[in-house]
């Protein structure tokens, strides 16, 4: 049997679908450990802003510098195990490059975050939680575009959560916003394993 010019490029269309899809796990794999990890911090953080709302700047503050480092942690980790493989030498990125993309990507966050507030002034613990639900949503949809559409639709239905909180349970709003934000991203986790 011989292969004609037709069936090669087929084969190699099939092979580069099998790839992209193969990496497309790969990263939902690597995303899990942050989703599980940010789920149960925004599940406890909600906790404590309800049971001491007077410190609930300082509780996001400790909170967040656990999860960030959590994450650094993660993302480092991971690229030391890409450089073990010899997939760092494919292209893939240091651990140091890894970490400064990261740093680099909140410190953009927090910098937006900030600008944001400081321009049009949320007044209340709603607002702030909205607000920042609605920021993570946003990166998420974004990520999907390019990564794949699990990341798409987590922040699709993060965003919606946070609107039918903010909008909806008014006086709730915190609560029903951690809780909601907490449980999608436990669940996205754990469906972002299992891919």
């Amino acid at each position: 049997m011989t292969l004609t010019r037709d069936d090669a490029a087929l084969a190699l269309r099939e092979i580069a679908a099998a790839g992209t899809h193969s990496r497309q796990l790969l990263n939902y794999t690597k995303a899990s450990p942050h989703l599980l990890l940010w789920g149960a911090l925004w599940l406890a953080v909600g906790v404590m802003t309800e049971l001491t709302p007077g410190n609930a700047g300082w509780t996001w503050l400790v909170v967040d510098a656990i999860g960030f480092s959590a994450s650094l942690y993660f993302i480092v980790r991971d690229a030391r195990s890409a450089a073990g493989s010899g997939a760092a030498s494919s292209g893939a990125a240091t651990p140091a490059a890894s970490g400064l993309r990261y740093g680099g990507l909140v410190a953009v966050a927090i910098g937006f975050f900030v600008a944001v507030s400081m321009v049009f002034g949320p007044t209340s613990g709603a607002q702030f939680m909205s607000l920042a639900a609605l920021m993570v949503s946003a990166v998420y949809i974004g990520v999907g575009l390019w990564v794949g559409a699990r990341y798409a639709i987590l922040g699709v239905v993060l965003g919606v959560l946070t609107l039918i909180g903010f909008f909806i349970l008014p006086a709730h709003a915190i609560s029903f916003i951690s809780a909601a934000g907490g449980i999608t991203l436990l669940l996205g986790g754990f469906w972002m394993r299992s891919a």
